[in-house]
């Protein structure tokens, strides 16, 4: 919308511009050679005609310009409004609750290919899965379907017993990736994206996350703008997960966290995620089969290609 815009603008101005320098300049120039010649002013009068002619066409000019930017923001503030409202309705709906989450015969479909099939997944409170596969499989695919209802199809989805349709409970998720993405504002605005969250309870998940040395280097008003770049990969990293953690949702989709991660770091984390009292699926490509052990449950997508 704002390239739309824009380009509509540049346009527009491109339009105003010639024929403002038609009527201003063009005509009442012609118009005064023309006089002149026939002797009916003088060469001194010309130019004033055109001076006064640009004193009267610029304002309006100006005006059909600005007319013209109100005109062309007009889609894109009704977007914003739209966004703002469907945010309003989110801040009013109940919370979603999980007792348990079934998939029954998904199969995972992207880019026109199709990846694993007959896919069955069951997720209760509490329980922690793996997932695990050769490249291109679906591992990442399978949480943006569980996120969006996209790249795939399911025979059935019931969510605590209730027939549900694929990307219709978005609110059940929270979302961490190898691929953080930070705001330019304050780490604490990072953090809690501006919810109520008491700085107790933001201080306990970023000391579980090994993530209180930079608190206490950079305190909670650190501006992560362009400085977002002096943090490390695996920082940023654990920032993210830290947010993902602290939004309180009934199940954390988890990407690949350990990518940006040395193995010390990565440990301390999974052994605070493994004994909490959270539910999870986590996607991982490099591990340990004793690491697969702590789970609950080990997805294979290689059984179901």
């Amino acid at each position: 919308a704002l390239s739309n815009m824009n380009l509509l603008n540049l346009d527009t101005n491109s339009w105003i511009n010639f024929v403002g320098n038609i009527v201003t300049f063009l005509m009442p120039f012609l118009f005064g050679i023309y006089l002149v010649v026939k002797g009916q002013t003088s060469l001194g009068a010309l130019f004033a005609i055109v001076q006064l002619a640009n004193s009267f066409i610029n304002p309006i000019l100006f005006i059909l310009d600005d007319r013209s930017k109100l005109s062309t923001t007009k889609k894109i503030v009704e977007k914003v409004n739209d966004f703002l409202d469907k945010e309003t309705d989110q801040e009013n709906s109940k919370a979603v609750s999980l007792q348990d989450l079934q998939v029954e015969d998904l199969i995972l479909k992207r880019d026109g290919k199709q990846l694993a099939t007959g896919i069955d997944l069951n997720i209760k409170s509490g329980k922690k899965i793996a997932v695990i596969g050769p490249s291109g499989a679906g591992k990442s695919t399978l949480l943006q379907f569980l996120l969006y209802g996209k790249y795939g199809k399911a025979e059935a989805i019931r969510l605590n017993d209730k027939r549900v349709k694929a990307g219709t409970f978005p609110d059940l998720f929270s979302y961490a990736s190898q691929a953080p993405v930070i705001f330019a504002d304050s780490l604490l605005f990072n953090l809690t994206l501006g919810k109520n969250i008491s700085r107790e309870k933001v201080e306990e998940v970023c000391d579980k996350l090994d993530l209180n040395g930079l608190i206490k280097e950079k305190g909670f008003d650190y501006q992560l703008g362009e400085a977002a770049d002096k943090l490390s990969g695996g920082q940023l990293a654990r920032i993210e997960l830290a947010r993902a953690i602290l939004m309180e949702r009934p199940v954390l989709l988890l990407d690949e966290i350990n990518a940006s991660l040395d193995k010390k770091t990565s440990d301390i984390i999974h052994q605070y995620l493994l004994a909490a009292n959270l539910t999870f699926i986590e996607v991982i490509h490099h591990y340990e089969e004793d690491e697969l052990k702590q789970y609950d449950e080990i997805l294979d997508l290689k059984d179901y290609i």
